[in-house]
Order: C-alpha cells, then sequence, then structure tokens
C-alpha cells in the first residue's frame, strides 16, 4: 500500500503532463485566432468580399438559385463575421420565384473550422421581411440545427422553397425551436428536441386533384416531437383546437424511425412514419366538397372522428383507415 508521501509525489509527477496539455491547447487556439486575425488584416475588404460573395454565388447556383447582395460588410474584433444586406435569391428556373432578406449575419465558430474538428459550425441571424430567425447550424460528422424561429410567415418562405407544391399557402406564423444533432454515421446517437407552434393557417380556395376545395383556416398547431436513440416520438401533434372555429382538428400518436443520412433525397426520406391520426372536419368543409363523406366515411370510428394509420416514409405516408 502506498504511503501518503509517495501518493503525494505521483500527484506531482502527474501534474506537469495536465498542465502542459492545458498549455499545448492554449497555444493551438492562440494560434489559431492569430492565424486568422493576421490573415484578415493582410486581404483588403473589398478582396475579401469579392472573395466571399463569389463563393456564395457557385454554391447557391449549385442550389438552383441566383445570389444577389445590396452590401455587405466585415466584423473582425468581435469574432470573424459577415453582414449582408438586402438579399435576393432568385430561382434559375423560374426569375419570377424570388425571396428578399432584409439582412443575414453569418459566424463561423473559428475552431470548428480546424482540421481536427469534425463538425464544421456557423451562427446564423436571419432577418426576413416578416419575421427572424436565429441559431447555430454544422455539417460535417453530425449535422447540427438549433434554431429559433420568431413570428416567421412561411407562406412566402414555402412559396419560394416549393414552388411546384399543388397545395398554396395564404397565411401561416411560426414561433418556436428546433434542436437537432443527427449523427450521420450511426443514427442512434441522435438527439433532438422539436418545438414550434403554428398560427393563423389559411389555405386559400384552390383546386386539387380535380376537386375544388374551399378557403379552410386553422387557428393554432403543435409540433412538439422528441428525438432519442434513432427514433422520433410524439409529445404533441395537433392541428387546431375547436371544429367550431377550425375547419379542421386533428390529433397524431405514435413514433417515427430515422434512417440512415443519403446522398440523395430530402430528410422527409429518411423518416419512417408509424403515426395513428384522429380528426373531425367542419361544415364548411363537408359543404365545400360535397363527396368527402365518400372518400373518408368507412374511417368513421363510434367517436364520431374519422382514424386512420400513417405508415411509410413522411415524404409519402399511406393511409388505411383503422384504429
Amino acid at each position: 500500500m502506498q504511503s501518503f508521501e509517495e501518493l503525494e509525489n505521483e500527484e506531482r509527477n502527474k501534474a506537469p503532463i495536465v498542465n502542459h496539455k492545458k498549455n499545448r491547447t492554449k497555444a493551438i487556439m492562440a494560434g489559431t485566432f492569430f492565424f486568422f486575425f493576421f490573415l484578415l488584416m493582410k486581404l483588403p475588404e473589398p478582396q475579401i468580399q469579392k472573395l466571399a460573395v463569389a463563393h456564395i454565388k457557385i454554391e447557391s447556383q449549385k442550389q438552383g438559385y441566383l445570389f444577389s447582395t445590396e452590401k455587405m460588410k466585415i466584423g473582425i474584433f468581435t469574432g470573424l463575421s459577415l453582414k449582408f444586406y438586402n438579399i435576393e435569391l432568385t430561382s434559375l428556373n423560374d426569375d419570377k420565384v424570388k425571396l428578399l432578406i432584409p439582412f443575414l449575419k453569418v459566424k463561423p465558430h473559428l475552431f470548428s473550422l480546424l482540421p481536427f474538428s469534425k463538425t464544421k459550425k456557423l451562427s446564423v441571424t436571419i432577418e426576413l421581411q416578416e419575421g427572424d430567425i436565429d441559431g447555430t447550424v454544422g455539417t460535417g460528422a453530425n449535422t447540427i440545427v438549433d434554431l429559433d424561429f420568431s413570428n416567421v410567415k412561411l407562406d412566402k418562405l414555402i412559396a419560394f422553397a416549393m414552388p411546384q407544391s399543388p397545395v398554396t399557402l395564404q397565411s401561416a406564423i411560426l414561433d418556436g425551436s428546433v434542436q437537432m444533432n443527427l449523427d450521420n454515421g450511426d443514427v442512434k446517437n441522435s438527439v433532438g428536441e422539436i418545438d414550434l407552434k403554428l398560427d393563423k393557417v389559411v389555405i386559400p380556395s384552390q383546386t386539387l386533384m380535380g376537386m375544388i376545395l374551399p378557403k379552410l383556416s386553422i387557428e393554432q398547431s403543435k409540433i412538439e416531437l422528441s428525438l432519442s436513440d434513432g427514433r422520433f416520438s410524439i409529445k404533441n401533434l395537433s392541428l387546431g383546437k375547436d371544429i367550431k372555429k377550425d375547419d379542421l382538428v386533428a390529433t397524431f400518436t405514435g413514433d417515427a424511425t430515422l434512417g440512415a443520412a443519403r446522398a440523395y433525397g430530402s430528410f422527409a426520406d429518411r423518416i419512417t412514419t408509424n403515426f395513428k391520426v384522429a380528426f373531425l372536419v367542419s361544415e364548411n368543409l363537408k359543404k365545400g366538397v360535397p363527396l368527402i363523406e365518400s372518400f373518408i366515411g368507412s374511417a368513421k370510428g363510434a367517436d364520431g372522428k374519422y382514424h386512420y394509420k400513417l405508415n411509410g416514409p413522411l415524404s409519402s405516408p399511406f393511409p388505411t383507415p383503422g384504429q
């Protein structure tokens, strides 16, 4: 058994090793800071702006958009940041499809850009024409989405992102947060929380699959999900509250499985649903679509609600009547 003096000497011998590791970490951090600082001091700001905008334009075109900005500024002393004013994104397929972003600030997490960092991260602040988005995103070994949404009008965003969507949206206001850390190597290590609220959803009267749909309104909806061990569990997933005020009231239960990352397809394609939904439709909707009962009547339960099971990819789940 070691004496007290022997233990004390052993701890003294360990101390230089620990201190050496701490000093090495500090040296790397200081070296990284001064590298970026002197790089920015050496290059004229207009040259940096041209390089940054040129890179963004190339990446935007890969995604199918033309990028332009009225003004750009570079911040240095409070940490490297890029500020863009009055951005305009235009679809390459249709120059009438545009999105205006009054202000965008991008601030890279410098240490995440080092070679040994497996996930590159950016802090973003987006001021839309109506609403704000703020938080952190990252890509690499892990996909990071940690964003807060404040009073974001979704109709313009959806019209821009999905111009070919068969359903148009007149209004919808999004608030809440998304916190996701997706392990691209092993989805079972992925964790996350989604807590979103949709207010004042209005779908204008339109023709869908040969049917003329009346104007639909849903005052409030909730999306509260938890991700753990590769599986999404529903805390609260609901549309509407009162069938006398809302044209659709629905409650979802069940879970969904997150699949492995793919080189193609959307994120929704990776999610396999195992949902059950119970819903009511308003008299307004029944009058507007007289044949609706013939379509969904077989799913009506003793409680007066319509019940379906939804299985398959989230992007196109297959509905089956039943509880």
